[in-house]
């Protein structure tokens, strides 16, 4: 008894003395400026394949964590964010006299009909409709 005694006593002085608390506010300014940086990368990678995993890893989160304040924050999931993303660089290629295939694949999209779905649910026009 007295041996537990001391151990509580040791974790409430680490717990009162030793340990850094972290208020709300530095809690929502560090995801905020996770997902800023998870925003940035995006934009800087959206030609290529991207995990939820990598995202993760980039931001320094969990990849739960990060999909939660993304959500929160923009409103969409990365899924959805890297889709809209890439649909609207797209356009703009295609807008630029790309032909709709290379512009898909140029921004990350290896099947033609999940970018004609894709683009079709974030955009509301074809991609043809961009020329």
């Amino acid at each position: 008894a007295k041996l537990c005694s001391l151990v509580i006593d040791l974790l409430i002085e680490l717990r009162e003395h030793h340990t850094v608390s972290l208020n709300k506010n530095t809690i929502k300014k560090r995801n905020f400026e996770a997902i800023k940086s998870t925003i940035k990368y995006i934009r800087a990678n959206y030609h290529r394949k991207l995990s939820l995993d990598e995202l993760s890893h980039n931001a320094a989160m969990d990849k739960y964590s990060l999909a939660r304040e993304f959500k929160k924050l923009t409103g969409k999931t990365p899924v959805q964010y890297i889709n809209i993303y890439r649909c609207k660089k797209a356009a703009e290629q295609i807008g630029d006299g790309s032909t709709v295939s290379d512009a898909a694949r140029m921004c990350g999209f290896t099947n033609m009909s999940f970018f004609t779905k894709t683009f079709r649910k974030y955009l509301g026009k074809y991609p043809s409709d961009c020329k």
